[in-house]
């Protein structure tokens, strides 16, 4: 278990992969995706980091951030849709991969 909101300088990459095969993964790089910044608030965007996810077949990129509690990785995907993912379900890469 881990808490994303106290992100060492070496987890760089959270993935989530569910039982049906779709899958997140975080990047702690500030997202930089122009479609997807376009439904965040200018006041908000600097708190997103970069996302990928492939959702019933599709990849899609997005922006995620913490809810203010830190309990919850709010998503925006690049087609407009908005989520909310536990940090819970979360593990770091390396974690992902032993």
């Amino acid at each position: 278990m881990f808490s994303l909101g106290v992100v060492a300088a070496t987890d760089k990459v959270y993935t989530y992969t569910d039982s049906v095969g779709n899958a997140i993964t975080l990047f702690v790089t500030p997202c930089t995706n122009s479609k997807v910044l376009s439904f965040i608030p200018d006041e908000h965007k600097d708190k997103f980091n970069t996302a990928t996810a492939r959702l019933d077949g599709v990849t899609l990129n997005a922006c995620w951030a913490l809810t203010t509690d830190q309990s919850t990785v709010f998503f925006v995907f690049e087609d407009g849709e908005q989520a909310g993912v536990p940090t819970y379900v979360f593990q770091t890469a390396h974690q992902a991969g032993a």
